[in-house]
């Protein structure tokens, strides 16, 4: 009996070429992985793309208030300060978070009706700080209790 044999296809090995590149996309894809791991709101989707002469990251939140405090979660992560666009079909705001992280453009983008960015997007003045504890110096924080002085007492008022 005559068996078929069938030729078990190989998964394509890179190329010498093309390892710079795909030394670029991964460390993106990390960064990109790194950011998504430290916030609560998962994205919609995450993108890596070519941008200009490097790869950049996109993350897309999608639409709706919950959407929109993951790209603030990202801002805050990233010490970035969010911002609103209009959308220019008029559908509502976008808030977004644009900066770079190790040398990876990123973008971070939520949809919200103008109220959602207002009220998330809203600048209170900061309230005032109670008066920072002062630090104690090093040399007081390890003194042991022989090593400190006591003032003299001093009469008030009456005789010695």
């Amino acid at each position: 009996m005559e068996q078929a044999t069938a030729t078990t296809p190989t998964a394509s090995t890179p190329t010498t070429d093309d390892q710079p590149q795909r030394a670029a996309y991964q460390r993106a894809r990390a960064t990109a992985d790194r950011i998504v791991d430290r916030i609560s709101v998962l994205p919609n989707g995450v993108e890596v793309r070519i941008d200009g002469a490097g790869f950049a990251i996109r993350l897309h939140f999608g639409s709706g208030k919950t959407a929109a405090r993951g790209v603030l979660a990202v801002a805050g992560i990233t010490e970035t300060d969010p911002t609103r666009e209009e959308s220019p079909s008029g559908i509502g705001t976008y808030i977004e978070c644009t900066t770079t992280v190790d040398g990876i453009p990123l973008i971070a983008r939520a949809l919200v009706t103008a109220a959602d960015a207002d009220h998330l997007l809203q600048q209170t003045p900061p309230t005032p700080a109670a008066p920072a504890a002062q630090p104690i110096p090093l040399s007081t924080a390890l003194a042991t209790p022989a090593d400190t002085t006591t003032p003299e007492a001093t009469a008030i008022g009456g005789t010695q």
